[in-house]
């Protein structure tokens, strides 16, 4: 073996990330809300702009699938653009090791109705929403890892409380980049 074939064999069998196929769905913040493509902001290998998926598919040889839209919304309430709950969320891959959700930028100001309950089953509440989504994702896939991240920028924290308390009753991690250290 060459010494980089060996570097590759440990890293496979050490990183319990490398290889795997890793689906990032969300908004701006996933997808990349960048003016153009220059070599700093886009990568051709993956075909996605160097946000935080690229990153952690890069460094661990994964095959990446970006399943974000700048602007998006998760819920679909009223006026809610390319929303994931509509039938987006049914386009991630089933053979995904690896599904990270991350939205929320663009619904700042659902009222405790859109928030909903934990027996909402209408994709037009955030529990809804949730609840369609990870009923799916769970039953599709199984084998696969599903987490989510909250964002640290304008995020109010009704709606971060909100995902967080979906997160745990349904037993999904969730990392909050607002309070998480």
């Amino acid at each position: 073996k060459t010494i980089k074939e060996a570097e590759e064999e440990a890293l496979l069998n050490s990183n319990v990330l490398w290889g795997k196929k890793y689906v990032a769905c969300g908004d701006s913040f996933t997808e990349g809300a960048y003016a153009s493509k220059t070599e700093e902001t886009w990568s051709d290998k993956f075909q996605c702009y160097k946000t935080y998926p690229f990153w952690i598919a890069n460094r661990n040889q994964m095959t990446l699938v970006n399943e974000a839209k700048s602007g998006s919304d998760f819920t679909n309430i009223e006026g809610a653009v390319n929303a994931f709950s509509v039938d987006r969320y049914q386009a991630v891959p089933t053979d995904a090791d690896y599904v990270t959700l991350m939205f929320g930028l663009n619904e700042t100001s659902l009222t405790t109705e859109q928030i909903g309950t934990k027996t909402d089953n209408t994709n037009a509440t955030l529990w809804g929403a949730y609840n369609i989504v990870f009923e799916h994702l769970i039953t599709e896939m199984p084998y696969a890892k599903i987490g989510v991240i909250i964002a640290d920028s304008w995020m109010p924290s009704t709606y971060a409380e909100a995902v967080k308390e979906i997160c745990k009753y349904w037993g999904i991690p969730c990392l909050d980049l607002k309070g998480d250290s």
